[in-house]
């Protein structure tokens, strides 16, 4: 669930509506130019994905990505904020959603974007990773395929019209996102796939999946090691009785 969870959160961050959408939506907010500020955000954005590279080498994933899907719907907000108060066409107002759209997609490729990733592939367990993840991408097709549907009808002035107030959803979603990951998504930085593994067959709590591993963290080591040795023992009686 949780590596579907994430694979959806990649669509839910609303950066599918801005990536695609945003030379539109610049256009119904009377901005000049629209396409030049798209490709001027997008190479601002490049700075934040490559700035996210030494990040999560420091820095927690859960923080990482709470604190940037906050910010994410706080920008989302503030541009459906300054579109409804302000007159269609004021300088004022495109300056404004041009800075924010800057930032939502700065935020989006230093935290939300690559920590969404990794998580999304370090979550499944061993045997079921590559089914887990092919479903958990199958499920994002189909949420991301349903957005971008729907996305015309809300800011076409002939259907709904209602332009940059859609952002307002995806303010609602980013923030959801981060109460969801605050609650439920586990610390994985620094973590082997067994420790990981550990985390859930252990039942720790997301909330202390990111203190240190230790000696206390492993209730059922000795148990899954102990089996392991117990499977190992039995192939090697087979295989000794067989030889006989």
């Amino acid at each position: 669930m949780i590596t579907i969870g994430t694979a959806i959160a990649q669509t839910a961050t609303g950066i599918i509506f801005m990536s695609s959408f945003s030379v539109y939506f610049f256009v119904q907010a009377d901005i000049g130019e629209p396409f030049k500020w798209v490709m001027i955000s997008l190479a601002i954005a490049l700075t934040g994905n490559l700035a996210a590279f030494p990040a999560m080498r420091w820095v927690n994933f859960r923080p990482m990505l709470t604190i940037g899907s906050f910010v994410s719907g706080a920008s989302m907000l503030a541009m459906g904020i300054v579109y409804t108060v302000s007159p269609v066409g004021s300088p004022y107002a495109g300056k404004a959603l041009v800075g924010l759209s800057i930032l939502f997609t700065w935020v989006y490729g230093f935290a939300q974007g690559p920590v969404l990733w990794a998580i999304q592939t370090e979550i499944p367990a061993q045997r079921l990773r590559s089914q887990t993840v092919g479903l958990a991408q199958g499920c994002n097709f189909i949420f991301a395929w349903l957005c971008t549907y729907c996305t015309p009808y809300f800011v076409n002035p002939d259907s709904l019209g209602w332009g940059p107030k859609y952002c307002y959803i995806w303010a609602g979603s980013n923030f959801m996102l981060a109460i969801w990951v605050f609650l439920f998504v586990p610390e994985t930085r620094g973590r082997s796939m067994g420790q990981i593994d550990e985390i859930f067959s252990s039942k720790i709590s997301a909330f202390k999946s990111s203190r240190p591993i230790s000696a206390i963290g492993f209730a059922n080591r000795d148990e899954m090691i102990g089996a392991e040795l117990g499977k190992e023992s039995d192939v090697f009686e087979l295989e000794h009785a067989t030889e006989k």
